[in-house]
């Protein structure tokens, strides 16, 4: 039997039952939909956390480290590193925390003091205006990057112009070159940007170096992980293991080193997730056995009404893999259109779900993503019920004897 002569078939037989083909599928409709919207949200809220913390830049790596004698490291340990590592990084930077007085706020805003190549390896760009360069870190100049935090706290507004306005750091007044969006990586707190070697002149009372790196293009980060930590642990002398630091008798001796990437937040971050996505298909796995046991008994039925057409087809040389080709394809399509309408109803509904959840739980700018694999989870998953559930009914129907079938009244 041709594939066309099935489908012709497949398509006069549920066109027939056009009620009860809607109410069979309405399960799998149900199920599906269910899926969709549950996975398009939990992919739309890892979409947004990458995007806000930063968890794209799967090539940066931070490093921190104490000195057995209980200091941190220098510029020129820095510089060292910069230069013994150069194989694993593109670049090493270092950066440091201020916290003085900004006039015109109500709270003091945290001041980073960076060099130039501090944005490049955490991956920030100027939203308005321009970021500060090597020349205005050379002259210790006193210019500024706000982030969108800090222009509505300092200047009343979102979209304030504030590029070329001053703003008073201590007792510097500081040229505004540029805005960036906030970010929640930094505490949704106003942040400054000002040039390291201005911040360290003029501002004081520093945090300590933060060092951060950017890999090579390529590179394992595990590996640069575990090189940098082992590089470090050899040049200071460090002994002190991590279950030194969890032991209670831990005295601070001995130095401490941590080294973190991006990626490896990433990976677990994408496991959680996809432990949220097994929950999500479990649940609604519900509904779509409900919706395949639908599916077998009006296949089951159908195989009743049909037992002369069945006796018929056998008696003019229909094979039984024909009958079963035959009972199996209508099953397909039936589970496909549920899975299709399905696909649409569940998209919505993520809609839907993002936009009432989403002020509620103070989230904003949160979308449902559907993603391939999500449409194509959907489609394997209505295969996969077709196929289950529909071979039993599409067997019984291939057994039939055709003389009895032909009786059968």
């Amino acid at each position: 039997m041709r594939a066309r002569d099935l489908l012709a078939e497949t398509g006069t037989a549920i066109s027939a039952n056009r009620g009860r083909s809607f109410l069979t599928i309405l399960g799998i409709v149900i199920g599906i939909a269910a899926v969709i919207s549950l996975t398009s949200v939990i992919d739309g809220v890892q979409a947004l956390l990458v995007d806000q913390l930063g968890l794209n830049r799967s090539r940066l790596v931070n490093i921190y480290v104490t000195k057995p004698d209980g200091t941190q490291l220098t510029e020129s340990d820095v510089d060292r590193m910069s230069r013994d590592l150069s194989s694993d990084y593109e670049l090493i930077t270092y950066y440091s925390y201020y916290f003085p007085t900004v006039e015109g706020g109500n709270s003091n805003a945290s001041v980073v003091g960076c060099k130039p190549e501090y944005f490049q390896v955490m991956g920030l760009s100027a939203q308005t205006g321009t970021l500060f360069d090597n020349g205005d870190e050379a002259r210790s100049s006193c210019v500024a990057v706000l982030d969108q935090n800090a222009v509505r706290e300092f200047f009343g507004s979102d979209d304030a112009n504030v590029l070329g306005k001053s703003i008073k750091i201590g007792n510097d007044s500081y040229t505004i070159l540029g805005t960036m969006e906030s970010s929640s990586a930094f505490g949704g707190t106003s942040t400054i940007w000002i040039p390291y070697s201005t911040a360290k002149a003029r501002v004081g009372g520093d945090s300590g170096l933060s060092v951060v790196g950017f890999a090579r293009e390529g590179s394992d980060m595990y590996q640069v992980a575990d090189s940098t930590e082992s590089y470090l642990r050899s040049v200071y002398a460090i002994t002190t293991t991590q279950d030194d630091m969890e032991s209670e008798s831990y005295d601070g001796s001995g130095g401490y080193v941590d080294v973190y990437t991006m990626q490896s937040l990433i990976d677990q971050f994408s496991s959680t997730m996809a432990v949220f996505r097994m929950m999500a298909v479990a649940v609604a796995g519900v509904s779509l056995l409900v919706g395949g046991i639908g599916i077998m008994n009006m296949m089951l039925t159908n195989v009743t009404e049909r037992i002369r057409e069945i006796g018929l087809r056998k008696a003019l040389g229909a094979r039984s893999s024909d009958i079963v080709a035959q009972f199996l394809l209508e099953a397909v399509v039936l589970c496909l259109i549920g899975g299709v309408f399905g696909m649409a109803l569940g998209y919505v509904a993520g809609w839907v779900i993002t936009l009432v959840a989403g002020p509620m739980i103070g989230v904003e700018g949160l979308v449902p993503v559907l993603s391939l694999r999500s449409a194509l989870l959907a489609c394997a998953i209505c295969l996969a019920i077709a196929m289950i559930f529909g071979w039993y009914p599409a067997r019984r129907a291939a057994k039939l004897d055709p003389v009895e079938s032909l009786r059968y009244q």
